[in-house]
């Protein structure tokens, strides 16, 4: 009795299991040789900062999260009686004729602002979860770290100081105003 779990299977047509297929055995062939793998410069894989327990990491990355969900869901709340206090403002009281549409006086520029204000608020708190779910996913706690992942990931060939990147910026705004500078005495200016 075969008792492999593909003979368990609901699909299979058949309820009984083909009896094993003999096995020939091989002619033992000599062993390959060992390949050395190749060697890679040595890169430091472990962004993590040593100080931080496992835990203390959880908490950092998700309080970010859980944060943003918490402003979420303030902002909605914020919204929805924005507008409920709206609606309301425009349903007349009780023994008022309802002709008086004309009494109503809204400030177009207060009410955008405040618009802005509640979409701002949503917008900013989904930033906030969205970083904090990426922080969560790629293990960081903070910048730093982040450095060291995007350094260790992608090494640091053809990366210049900021001295450098300075002085070639400098060369280039020279050549670019002698070049000008050139045109304009070709023109006669």
């Amino acid at each position: 009795m075969n008792l492999w779990p593909t003979s368990w299977s609901l699909w299979s047509s058949s309820s009984t299991s083909s009896p094993p297929a003999p096995t020939v055995p091989t002619p033992a062939s000599p062993p390959a040789p060992a390949i050395a793998p190749p060697i890679l410069p040595t890169v430091a894989q472990d962004h993590r900062d040593p100080i931080l327990t496992p835990f203390d990491r959880r908490r950092k990355q998700l309080t970010l999260y859980f944060a943003g969900a918490t402003f979420l869901l303030l902002s909605t709340a914020l919204a929805r009686r924005s507008t409920r206090r709206r609606n309301l403002a425009t349903i007349p009281k009780y023994y008022t004729p309802n002709t008086r549409i004309s009494e109503l006086t809204f400030n177009g520029g207060v009410d955008a602002f405040e618009a802005l204000n509640i979409a701002s608020l949503g917008v900013m708190s989904v930033g906030m979860m969205t970083v904090g779910a990426g922080m969560y996913m790629f293990d960081v706690v903070n910048v730093e770290e982040t450095r060291r992942l995007v350094r260790s990931r992608y090494g640091w060939e053809g990366r210049k100081s900021e001295g450098e990147v300075e002085e070639e910026l400098e060369e280039w705004i020279a050549t670019v105003l002698a070049r000008k500078e050139r045109k304009e005495r070709e023109r006669g200016y």
